[in-house]
């Protein structure tokens, strides 16, 4: 059982279990209903593409829409996932798709390549007004927003699943054009489409060759899609399908990749209050939700098929939002359960945290007394081991700057105008000063082969 600090009374474990459970409803995903479709052989996919790898985010999709036929190579064993389409090309991908789907046949001749794709989507009705007015679709690249009115009308009227699994809003959805904003709503509501990595969906962007595969791959396989519901976790609600990485947290081991992510709009003015925990496997790219938080997530750590973590809630005081209280959360990966091994006072923080042996020594921010602590606990337990007073004053540690090696444990006091690093010996539990260097130079300490290292930023003139 974890324990709290000080007065604080025992986290309410049974409630933070429960989030498993919640996973499990939040990540049930649909089987697709397609019509049978005809794959090539994908023994030897990974030998055909040189710039298409097994680790790219893209690779399902790549291999998805290959094997389906709907998108080749571009010659010399390339697929060229990072360049962009042109309406033309986009055209013909949407045509041929809507093709297999209801079992036609695209007439092609000698004229130019894309007339027959576009004679037929102008036929069966895929091209919008705007569209229709293009008079050199191969010489102007597509839009997402484009991209999401082609597939939308490709798949109407067709067999494919289309159950709404995501009831998230779309922040910029005001700035799509209106023709297509109803086709991105609905791809976003299916989990078939979703924003970039700052949370927009970005309409007027173009569309990569690897974006537009792994939408069609979503269209094949509904258990590629990306759900989210505000019954599971409303901490998402009024905001778009795909997350954002927060923090650039993240820990990985040999099979999967864990990271944070979290979603802000308007309505709260994008501050970030409660984050997740995603895994991703490294081979397939199929990733999953593990955690649902209760608050901001930081410091991914991985040990003994464990994710240790802080995760601090916020309360609001006469309109200023404060930190409430910081947990050391213990996930473990093969049961995706959480315990809390240790609770913060009120108002007190966790700033980090290092894995040592049998225990785990934590930062601790006590804005009382403007003290900062060095406390230790079991890490299967959570009992106190040992309490340390590190230094008086109120600027404390940087974010990610603890680090033990050969039993000791480096740290940097941080005050106006420089930052102290120290070393402290947790077997003879005694410290010694190692480096002082400017506060606005110094940006965090790393350990290499026994030796501090500081990682310097670039310098305020980019160089």
């Amino acid at each position: 059982m974890g324990r709290s600090y000080g007065l604080s009374n025992r986290i309410d474990e049974d409630k933070m279990k429960k989030k498993a459970l919640i996973i499990l409803l939040a990540c049930v995903l649909i089987i697709t209903s397609l019509p049978a479709i005809a794959l090539a052989n994908e023994e030897n996919f990974d030998n055909i593409f040189t710039d298409v790898s097994v680790y790219d985010w893209y690779y399902k999709g790549v291999k998805n829409t290959y094997l389906s036929g709907l998108m080749l190579g571009v010659g010399n064993n390339r697929f060229s996932p990072n360049s962009d389409l042109t309406l033309a090309q986009a055209v013909a991908v949407a045509a041929r798709f809507h093709a297999m789907i209801f079992n036609k046949k695209i007439q092609t001749n000698g004229e130019t390549w894309y007339l027959p794709y576009w004679s037929y989507a102008i036929n069966n009705g895929l091209l919008s007004k705007s569209m229709l007015t293009v008079e050199l679709p191969d010489t102007v690249k597509a839009t997402r927003a484009e991209t999401a009115f082609l597939l939308c009308e490709a798949i109407k009227n067709s067999t494919i699943g289309r159950k709404v699994i995501n009831n998230s809003s779309i922040p910029d959805l005001k700035n799509i054009p209106t023709e297509y904003q109803e086709a991105v709503k609905q791809l976003y509501s299916y989990g078939i489409f979703a924003g970039m990595t700052d949370g927009l969906f970005h309409g007027e962007q173009n569309i990569t060759r690897a974006q537009i595969a792994v939408i069609i791959s979503r269209i094949l396989n509904e258990n590629e899609r990306i759900p989210y519901d505000e019954k599971y976790n409303n901490s998402m609600a009024g905001q778009e399908g795909n997350y954002y990485m927060l923090y650039g947290d993240c820990a990985f081991d040999k099979t999967y990749s864990y990271y944070v992510v979290a979603s802000s709009d308007s309505s709260n003015g994008y501050i970030v209050k409660i984050a997740d925990i995603i895994r991703r496997n490294n081979i397939t790219g199929e990733k999953a939700v593990v955690y649902l938080g209760y608050g901001i997530i930081r410091n991914l750590k991985i040990e003994n098929n464990k994710l240790y973590f802080i995760e601090t809630t916020s309360t609001n005081q006469g309109g200023v939002s404060l930190n409430a209280y910081s947990y050391l959360v213990s996930l473990d990966l093969n049961k995706l359960e959480a315990t809390s091994l240790f609770r913060t006072e009120r108002y007190h923080t966790i700033k980090d945290f290092a894995l040592y042996g049998e225990h785990v020594y934590l930062e601790y921010w006590n804005p009382d007394t403007q003290q900062t602590m060095l406390v230790g606990i079991d890490k299967n337990t959570g009992d106190l081991a040992f309490l340390k007073l590190l230094y008086d004053g109120s600027l404390g540690l940087s974010y990610n700057g603890m680090s033990i090696f050969n039993d000791t444990l480096y740290y940097s006091k941080e005050n106006v105008s420089n930052q102290t690093i120290f070393a402290y010996n947790l077997i003879t539990m005694t410290t010694k000063e190692i480096a002082t260097v400017d506060r606005f130079v110094f940006s965090q300490g790393i350990i290499v082969k026994s030796k501090l290292v500081c990682k310097l930023p670039r310098s305020s003139n980019g160089s």
